[in-house]
């Protein structure tokens, strides 16, 4: 098995329907589709295996992209996964911790 994760980039979903129209309208200017939003997942999703970087970020366009240098800071980590646990209910010892 191999993980990846990715961004789709900017998608004009549903989630501004809320807004105002000259809102949605400037957001749409800078958004994708959703069907162009899912290409990169689809991308990533349906890659050959042996093409798949475990682990890696990919971007928008299905590219491996370097990962911000403080998703490597395990301390950081750390406090990220003992707060997520906290607010979540999970014990901090739970098994499936990364």
């Amino acid at each position: 098995m191999a993980t990846a994760c990715l961004h789709p980039g900017g998608v004009a979903t549903e989630v501004f329907r809320n807004q105002t129209w000259l809102v949605r309208t400037i957001t749409g200017w800078f958004t994708m589709t959703p069907e162009q939003g899912a290409t990169s997942t689809l991308a990533t999703a349906t890659m050959p295996r042996e093409q798949l970087q475990h682990g890696a970020y990919y971007n928008e366009h299905a590219k491996v992209t370097p990962m911000n240098p403080l998703a490597l800071d395990d301390a950081l980590v750390e406090e990220l996964w003992k707060k997520s646990a906290a607010w979540t209910g999970v014990p901090e010892d739970w098994a499936g911790r990364p």
